[in-house]
């Protein structure tokens, strides 16, 4: 949590959790319609495959909490490493 953010009357305001997602999976799945809709409250038109990594961030007040989410795509297109492979 972070303490030091001021306003401009000199108060501190209430601290604020962040919390950092990390989204991967196959291509054309929905990952980016995931995050957008998360970040935007609205689903794309349309969509171009991700070269590399995508971010949206949103803020949000829960239970009277300040939360800051993160959302990182990240574009893997078939380099699925041994650490993302997942036997069910």
């Amino acid at each position: 949590m972070f303490y030091d953010k001021v306003d401009e009357d000199g108060e501190r305001e209430t601290p604020e959790q962040v919390f950092k997602i990390i989204i991967i999976g196959d291509s054309g799945v929905g990952k980016t319609c995931l995050a957008h809709r998360f970040a935007t409250g609205k689903f794309p038109e349309r969509t171009e495959a991700t070269i590399g990594v995508d971010f949206w961030e949103r803020k949000l007040e829960l239970d009277g909490a300040n939360i800051r989410v993160g959302l990182f795509k990240l574009a893997l297109s078939g380099l699925m490493c041994d650490c993302c492979n997942f036997h069910g």
